[in-house]
């Protein structure tokens, strides 16, 4: 893949996404595969992806013959996905995502959500669904035992490092998207927690990938290097965080 005029130093997900390592959000493929189960059951024709990466789970939803319409900040990313598969692109944050008149039967998002204001996004979603419409997402949040203190540096300190950061800003708790999520009219159909040991993907498969993806590019191995010193460090005790896979189903 040829960066071209636009290139910069990838963050560590467009890094990985280069070296063929995707399913880098909580629960990874097996988190997935539960979203898209669920999804089956309502045959959804139309799918708003928030936060679709190298388009991975893209990849699993246009071939059950799914539309999708993909959004993704990235432009490193959006590349991937307007070369690989037949979905339409917006390249540019949720916030800013406007689809017209448009409504989908389901809307996705893997690891992307819990940056984003919950009150604010729910109603978003809300206004992008048709009644009956599904939101399917795996996230990590912070629970009530986190600092705040230390969740806003940590938020700040893994931005500047990784090129976006490992959770919110805010100390915001599984229960705040709850609330906004009943307050709107969701019910939740399905909640499965993610254990720590399924965060990452097959750890032998990314790391032949990536050992191959930094054959082909050595320009990147400092700063592979840097990034894997990092991913070292435990920056918060474990019961600070909870990932979750959940579905909601619009029923107003």
């Amino acid at each position: 893949m040829s960066l071209g005029s636009r290139f910069r130093w990838p963050a560590y997900h467009e890094m990985m996404a280069i070296f063929g390592v995707g399913d880098l959000h909580p629960g990874g493929e097996q988190s997935t595969d539960l979203l898209i189960a669920e999804l089956e059951k309502a045959k959804p024709a139309s799918i708003l992806e928030v936060g679709a990466g190298a388009g991975y789970t893209t990849a699993r939803m246009v071939k059950r013959g799914w539309r999708v319409t993909s959004v993704e900040p990235s432009a490193i990313l959006c590349e991937f996905i307007r070369a690989r598969h037949p979905a339409a692109v917006f390249e540019g944050s949720f916030d800013n995502f406007d689809s017209g008149s448009a409504k989908y039967d389901a809307i996705v998002g893997e690891g992307v959500f819990y940056g984003l204001d919950p009150a604010r996004t729910v109603e978003k979603i809300h206004g992008l669904l048709r009644p009956g419409g599904l939101l399917a997402s795996s996230d990590m949040v912070w629970t009530d035992r986190a600092n705040a203190d230390i969740v806003s540096y940590v938020h700040q300190r893994t931005k500047e490092l990784f090129g976006v950061p490992m959770a919110s800003k805010d100390s915001l708790a599984a229960s705040t998207w709850r609330a906004s999520l009943l307050s709107a009219g969701f019910k939740q159909v399905l909640a499965r927690d993610i254990e720590q040991a399924a965060f990452d993907p097959d750890r032998r498969i990314r790391r032949v990938r990536s050992l191959a993806g930094l054959l082909r590019r050595p320009h990147l191995i400092p700063l592979y290097l840097n990034y894997r010193s990092y991913q070292r460090i435990n920056w918060v005790p474990a019961d600070w965080l909870r990932s979750e896979v959940s579905v909601w189903r619009l029923t107003e």
